[in-house]
């Protein structure tokens, strides 16, 4: 498969962005990955194999996590190594086969390999590494090989000396070192396989359903109260009459919101910021043949209240 907006790269490095290892993209036939993921991009994928717009910018991140993947592969050929194991669950009159290729098991835990922004860190354990690693647990289980331990190495790709000092002087959280090594919460099995099943039924469902909040890496509508010229805002709260709530007490005068603003005296004035779906906006490949997110681009914006 070739991508939009490659015309200009070598051959070498378009093969190198098109490349997929992942043999478990098929109706009957569900990855770790995309089982933890929507199910409605999976499905408009399929009906579209052939015209997924995925550009430049868009394979550049998977493909260095691929390449770090296959670097460690080869440097280290102990335990069990990048092997795929998949298993077989049954969903009405049919199975369906779940498929995984956990990055490396030493003994009785699971090692998985992540590469991230530093500033991740920030918000702590992403619930999808849990989600994905437990079920590669459960899939190890259904395979005769049970492990007790599950550990994230996280490799930081933007990680610097200088951010690490900023980000500490300014009171947050940044990883001390490049490199390190994150405790996973174990799920017992059968609350695994409970979720397993909840994702099967959510992927076979004969309606397509609707990418949620989270799919969609959405953010809610706010209202920020804002000064003059500034860029960053005072203040952002999640409805409007909190915003008046927080200027009244702070004693800033506000009619009303007019063409998006409505200074008083003193220049302050309350924007809206309107809902953003950043995965479909940006990231989605098959956006452009799904119904949910046109409908929510080509709805004009709300008046202000």
């Amino acid at each position: 498969m070739r991508y939009t907006n490659m015309s200009d790269l070598p051959e070498f490095v378009v093969n190198f962005l098109s490349a997929n290892d992942y043999p478990d993209h098929g109706w009957y036939t569900i990855g770790v990955t995309s089982l933890i993921d929507s199910p409605r991009i999976r499905r408009l994928s399929l009906e579209q194999p052939d015209l997924l717009k995925d550009e430049v910018m868009r394979r550049v991140d998977s493909a260095i996590g691929s390449a770090v993947h296959t670097a460690v592969a080869k440097a280290d050929n102990t335990g069990i190594t990048e092997q795929r194991f998949s298993a077989k669950v049954k969903h009405g009159k049919r199975y369906i086969k779940i498929s995984g290729q956990p990055d490396k098991v030493i003994g009785d835990v699971l090692y998985d390999i992540k590469t991230s922004k530093a500033t991740s860190a920030i918000y702590g354990i992403k619930p999808h590494w849990i989600q994905q690693t437990n079920v590669y647990r459960w899939l190890l289980h259904r395979n005769d090989i049970d492990v007790n331990s599950i550990k994230i190495v996280a490799i930081y790709k933007d990680w610097s000396i200088g951010e690490k000092r900023r980000m500490e002087n300014s009171g947050y959280t940044y990883p001390a070192e490049p490199i390190s090594v994150i405790n996973i919460p174990v799920w017992d099995m059968e609350s695994t396989h409970d979720y397993v099943m909840g994702r099967v039924d959510a992927h076979m469902a004969l309606e397509l359903p609707e990418c949620t909040f989270d799919e969609r890496w959405a953010r809610a509508s706010k209202y920020a109260i804002q000064k003059g010229s500034k860029y960053r805002a005072e203040r952002v709260l999640d409805t409007l009459e909190e915003a008046y709530e927080w200027a009244d007490y702070n004693n800033i005068y506000l009619e009303g919101v007019v063409d998006g603003r409505s200074a008083d005296i003193k220049g302050y004035y309350i924007s809206r910021r309107p809902e953003v779906w950043a995965r479909c906006a940006n990231y989605c490949p098959v956006s452009e043949w799904c119904e949910q997110w046109n409908s929510f681009n080509t709805t004009p914006a709300l008046p202000e209240e």
